[in-house]
């Protein structure tokens, strides 16, 4: 089992990362845009990200646009978090 600082530290990139994203990508993609999962890396130094993104037929595009914003995501989301080590994210399609 994770231990218990990793558990909470994926729910607080959980929930900063919906809001930033909601802010960055959110309501101009016509899509509902989810974020369903997170959890950083043992070493604090990468985040795997999953989306849920609906309409599906919309979801290889929302992904493309996360990814050409993906160094302003991060920024925003360290400057936020304070954590030893830079974040780097790594998004995916959480398909259901």
């Amino acid at each position: 089992m994770k231990e218990r600082r990793i558990l909470k530290i994926n729910e607080l990139l959980k929930r900063t990362l919906s809001e930033i994203i909601e802010k960055e990508i959110g309501r101009e993609s016509g899509t509902l845009l989810t974020l369903t999962r997170a959890e950083v890396s043992d070493d604090l130094k990468t985040a795997r990200v999953w989306l849920s993104i609906f309409p599906p037929s919309k979801a290889v595009e929302v992904l493309g646009k996360i990814e050409k914003t993906k160094n302003t995501i991060e920024k925003s989301l360290n400057q936020k978090i304070s954590l030893r080590f830079f974040l780097k994210l790594k998004f995916f399609i959480d398909k259901f």
